[in-house]
Parts: C-alpha cells; structure tokens; sequence
C-alpha cells in the first residue's frame, strides 16, 4: 500500500482544524485476514486486508457524501434474458485493490491511527485514497477516471 501512495505519515499535531474549529477525527484501524481453501481444504492462500472503522467518521467533518451502488434481482435477471435473446455476450469484470486506487476528495480530510505493531507515537496517517470502511470509499470508486460506467 505504501507504493500506491495511499498515505502519509504525519505528527499528530500537524492535524488540521476544520472551520467551525472541530479538531478532525483520528479514524482506528484493523486487520481482517482471510485463508482461501481448495476443495480439498487445503490452504491456497493467505490474505489480508487493511481497514478502518468507518463508524467513527463524523458526518460533514470527515466526509460530505456518500454512495451505495444497488441493483434489484429483477433487473440482473432482466439483463440476463436480453443477453441470450439477443445473442449478446457478457463480461464479468473483478478489479484487485478497487478502493485503494481511487483517491480521496481533497476536501475531505481524513486521518486513519496506525494499525497494531505499526504504531509510532505521535504520528497518524493522512489517507490520500480510498481504503475499505470508509463511508465515501464507493462514492470514490463510481467517480474513478479508471471505472467505465455500463449504463
């Protein structure tokens, strides 16, 4: 994550204020580790996946608006049938690391504690891209230059 320039690091107590006077929120972090099986359960891969706690942003402070892409069965459904019908073909697209190549508005400052066994003190993480449990992260990757909309 350090090579996509998804941080800074920065001392505490160069953290902004924001107009109204309200110093900016330090968000904690976690880890969440996952182990990819075989059929057979044998173990193919180890992943983990650095996030925040986005329950702890404060609206208007930490983000101004957010975004939660939906779609209903019937219109996936829908698609499905044209798609046959009409002879057409259909992709399935998967990006790697979605989040962490959008960058953040920079309006919205957002500040993010370092994880455990990283911890400096005195030091916090000015995050310049989306990172997964942020409230605007899928606000971030509709508007993507990269994200080719299908519609």
């Amino acid at each position: 994550m350090e090579n996509l320039d998804v941080w800074e690091l920065i001392d505490k107590k160069d953290m902004p204020f924001t107009e109204s006077g309200v110093k900016r929120t330090i968000i904690e972090s976690t880890w969440a580790f996952k182990v990819k099986r075989t059929s057979d359960r044998t173990v193919k891969k180890r992943k983990a996946q650095l996030c925040v706690c986005g329950d702890q942003q404060v609206k208007d402070i930490d983000y101004f608006e957010t975004f939660v892409p939906v779609v209903s069965w019937n219109m996936v459904r829908t698609v499905m049938i044209l798609t046959v019908t009409l002879g057409l073909k259909s992709h399935q697209v998967d990006y790697t690391n979605a989040l962490i190549q959008t960058t953040l508005n920079p309006s919205e400052e957002v500040y993010m504690a370092l994880p455990r066994k990283w911890e400096q003190p005195g030091k916090v993480l000015k995050l310049r891209k989306s990172v997964y449990g942020l409230a605007q992260a899928p606000l971030a990757w509709f508007k993507y230059d990269g994200y080719v909309p299908l519609y």
